[in-house]
């Protein structure tokens, strides 16, 4: 029996809960699920999934800025530990596995040396910048640094990830293990010089510049040539106020399926990242679920975003996207006319870099000899 804890649900919305759904679904031995997080998570039916908070909810205060005091005055590790353990014991689970999302990978951790079975850690983002609002950040850096060494076996999203806990922390083996597709969508028939641009995700304060630069750059097109179609349809957020005057479409949280539909109507990918060395934890070590869905999608990809961070230097090293790294409208804007001269070859190595890398059976096949539940 495997045990897998983190500070999100399956089937709750972000990229954690997207890689996890893929690794357990149809997984080949029992396995249960235990969200760590104060909320409950969604309902699930791929696996069997509990729920044992760090310390009680207080509703809507969450959503607020009180939610950083409920946490130092009412959290309580111990006690989650403790319940960790019962339900490990209860369900005779042979080994445990982590994300080092918040907090709770340490409670996971004690609790897997305390029942002496083996633990798995995986690493998604940098806790630096997770956790950077919490006052015992330094603390958690620590106790990340004593998991590092002492898991069984290491997972890590991208090679920029692996490589920099390594340089923090002290050299270890790990393994990438992210998202996965299941097929890849042929090149789709496009009009050259059209600029139908999608965008599926929550659009974080973070990337204000990114898509106001994108806006700027999408005006100057529309000023230069009035009979291309430009646009920007976003699923899942609301539209920035930088894109008033453009034609704009904001959709709904949907379905991957609903997702896939709407890329029949698109013509080019947008993949933005926030600028700024106050956001460089995140960029330089992360790779977005979203990446990986758009590699398969047989559309190209405008990323836009620091040239350093892993997605940029993965998707330059293989030539799968157009690279606009800068925040200059002008430039944005060539890189999406670029976009539209060169769109069969950037799809073409696209879909190479997904077969090579990003196919959902060998992410499976990685995490599962790894926590040892099969070849």
């Amino acid at each position: 029996m495997l045990i897998c804890a983190q500070a999100f649900g399956v089937h709750a919305a972000g990229g954690g809960s997207r890689i996890l759904r893929a690794l357990l679904k149809e997984a080949p031995e029992p396995t249960i699920s235990i969200c760590m997080d104060v909320r409950k998570p969604p309902p699930t039916s791929i696996v069997t999934e509990l729920h044992i908070p760090p310390r009680p909810s207080f509703g809507r205060l969450e959503a607020t800025r009180f939610r950083i005091y409920l946490d130092r005055l009412f959290t309580n590790y111990r006690r989650q530990q403790r319940l960790l353990e019962q339900v490990c014991r209860e369900y005779k689970a042979g080994k445990l596995h982590a994300i080092a999302h918040g907090p709770d990978f340490w409670v996971s951790y004690q609790a897997a040396r305390k029942l002496r079975v083996p633990f798995f850690l995986t690493v998604h983002d940098r806790i630096e910048y997770n956790l950077a609002r919490d006052y015992r950040l330094a603390y958690w850096q620590k106790c990340l640094g004593e998991v590092w060494q002492n898991a069984d076996a290491r997972m890590v999203i991208s090679e920029e990830m692996g490589e920099g806990l390594d340089a923090l922390y002290g050299r270890r083996p790990w393994t990438v293990v992210t998202d996965g597709l299941e097929h890849i969508h042929p090149l789709r028939e496009r009009p050259q010089n059209s600029f139908r641009i999608y965008f599926a995700g929550a659009i974080h304060l973070s990337y204000a510049a990114t898509f106001a630069a994108l806006a700027k750059a999408l005006a100057l097109i529309r000023g230069q040539y009035p009979a291309m179609p430009v646009s920007l349809t976003v699923r899942g957020s609301a539209v920035p106020d930088s894109f008033q005057g453009l034609p704009v479409r904001a959709l709904p949280w949907a379905s991957e399926g609903e997702v896939e539909k709407d890329m029949e109507k698109a013509d080019l990918l947008y993949l933005p990242l926030p600028f700024g060395p106050e956001y460089e934890m995140f960029w330089r070590y992360s790779l977005s679920t979203k990446l990986v869905t758009y590699l398969g999608s047989g559309l190209p990809i405008l990323y836009h975003g620091p040239a350093e961070a892993a997605a940029g230097r993965l998707l330059a090293r293989h030539q799968a996207a157009v690279l606009a790294t800068s925040l200059e409208p002008e430039e944005v804007a060539r890189c999406l006319l670029e976009a539209g001269e060169c769109a069969p070859q950037i799809v073409e190595n696209a879909q190479r870099l997904a077969r090579s890398q990003f196919m959902l059976e060998e992410q499976r096949r990685r995490f599962w000899k790894i926590v040892g539940g099969g070849e």
